[in-house]
């Protein structure tokens, strides 16, 4: 049977309101009182009821996050940044995967919002306008992570997508590879496009015609990047670089590369994007853009739990964060 503030009352012979100061650590109770009532509810194995708790102080102290792929490594280390802020300042996580599709996105915004929960921090599909109208028509303070709209002011935490493409493309031009490929997907969402962007500046800086890069969109899969490899890039002689989306795909095309018969980086060299942890473990370690995950997530908790406690409001704010080339093997 469930052991409740009542119970605890009768036992010590005070009022439901002494122990209820004494559970929530107030100071007008004497010491002695304070130890009986703390010591009977832990010989009761008493909890407090959080729903009851919640109602009164109109606080969950729980906040929401949607993110698109929980079985990627990225999203992991983001989520390690997240937890790590929440955990610091008293507030549990409620996670939602939506598999990156808009409808379950929706809907796991209103289940939140249902249960009450006190903010939100959301990597959004970006497949549709729908979330921003459901977000603007609540009360609950969020922060896009990873992402950024010109469609609303808000509060957002993103990585200049852009200056880490630049920097992946730059590097093997001066490396001395002729042609370069990138392989991109997810080309509706803003950091697909600042990739491709970033691509460009390289060429434009360095003075090379835009016919020296491809540009192959595919499916975000490995067997899609493996046979993109396979069915479109030929070395003909000249030394060649492919930029991937990122780390996770970037396996693919090293296996393909591998499988043509062709040398990483004699022949092909290969750059990643995210930096996750396997990267240096490949079969030659990849160079890549290091997206500083856990930093995103970790900020992105920390401007929504200030919005949250604010008594005043505030204005919306945009942290960038800056990637950083790291070489290795695969070029």
């Amino acid at each position: 049977m469930t052991v409740t503030i009542n119970d605890i009352a009768k036992i010590v012979g005070v009022s439901k309101n002494t122990v209820s100061r004494a559970l929530n650590d107030k100071t007008d109770i004497s010491a002695k009182t304070k130890r009986i009532i703390l010591k009977t509810a832990k010989d009761l194995n008493y909890t407090p009821n959080y729903i009851a708790r919640s109602l009164v102080k109109k606080e969950t102290n729980t906040i929401g996050v949607l993110i698109p792929n929980i079985s990627d490594s990225f999203y992991t280390e983001l989520l390690t940044g997240i937890e790590h802020s929440a955990r610091k300042s008293k507030y549990n996580i409620i996670l939602s995967n939506t598999n990156g599709n808009s409808k379950i996105e929706i809907d796991s915004i209103r289940m939140l919002l249902e249960m009450r929960v006190d903010g939100m921090l959301i990597c959004p599909t970006e497949k549709n306008e729908e979330y921003i109208d459901l977000l603007q028509k609540s009360n609950v303070p969020w922060v896009l992570l990873k992402s950024y709209t010109d469609l609303i002011d808000c509060d957002t935490v993103y990585v200049d997508v852009t200056q880490g493409a630049y920097q992946a493309v730059n590097h093997l031009i001066q490396k001395g590879y002729k042609k370069i490929y990138h392989i991109y997907s997810m080309q509706h969402k803003h950091d697909g496009k600042q990739r491709i962007e970033g691509c460009k500046k390289a060429f434009f800086e360095n003075k090379i015609p835009l016919t020296r890069l491809k540009l192959i969109h595919s499916e975000w899969k490995h067997n899609a990047y493996y046979n993109a490899v396979k069915e479109n890039i030929n070395c003909n002689g000249k030394r060649i670089g492919i930029f991937a989306y990122d780390d996770e795909m970037a396996l693919s095309v090293c296996k393909a590369v591998v499988d043509k018969g062709l040398k990483i980086p004699e022949d092909v060299g290969v750059i990643g994007y995210d930096n996750i942890v396997s990267s240096e473990y490949y079969m030659k370690s990849l160079t890549t853009v290091d997206y500083p995950k856990s930093e995103i997530g970790s900020k992105g908790a920390e401007l929504l739990i200030k919005r949250m406690k604010s008594k005043k409001r505030l204005k919306p704010k945009q942290i960038v964060l800056m990637p950083k080339l790291i070489i290795r093997e695969s070029t």
